[in-house]
């Protein structure tokens, strides 16, 4: 029992960083005509990544000259399955606070195609990561072991009840231990 005890102790977290975005705070989403609207926005830049829905590019803010990513997803026939998860994924993302997931920055929509903007992290997957380093030590596993659970506990009291580990990323090549976590099934 008195195990149990000293786990519930270091298992128990500190959410005062976590939270959902007040609606005033959500990032905008807009609908635009079509691309030529979303490169007034951003320069589009380097391909990051593919997947089964869409396109992830870096893209600078034309207005910061911030660097963030788009991942651009093409739209099926209004009303399928794809379009309906979609919306509802992004309803989640917009209203999602937290130091370790990643952040929606803005959303812009044409007839034909979804831009989600997000913030960008640099240092690659965590499963790519372990591969290239051949194990963790154990000071740094166990900090992403703690970042990991604290996430997956706000997203299940947020509704959100499952995440993909290849959206796991580091946020820099620098930092060995901070992850950040793209919590989308699109």
């Amino acid at each position: 029992m008195a195990e149990v005890a000293n786990l519930d102790r270091r298992m128990s977290f500190s959410y005062k960083a976590a939270t959902t975005r007040p609606p005033d705070q959500r990032p905008p989403h807009s609908r635009v005509e079509d691309d030529a609207a979303v490169e007034k926005r951003y320069a589009i830049g380097q391909e990051l990544g593919r997947g089964s829905f869409g396109i992830v590019r870096e893209v600078t803010s034309r207005f910061t000259g911030e660097l963030l990513a788009v991942k651009t997803v093409n739209k099926d026939k209004p009303g399928s399955t794809s379009i309906q998860m979609l919306t509802r994924e992004v309803e989640v993302l917009k209203r999602l606070d937290h130091p370790h997931i990643i952040k929606l920055e803005d959303i812009l929509e044409t007839p034909q195609k979804m831009y989600l903007v997000m913030e960008l992290c640099t240092g690659g997957e965590l499963t790519a990561r372990l591969k290239q380093l051949g194990y963790f030590r154990e000071s740094e596993a166990k900090e992403v072991m703690r970042q990991l659970t604290e996430v997956l506990t706000y997203l299940h009291s947020n509704g959100k009840k499952n995440m993909r580990t290849t959206y796991t990323t580091f946020q820099n090549t620098v930092s060995f231990t901070t992850i950040q976590i793209l919590c989308t099934e699109i």
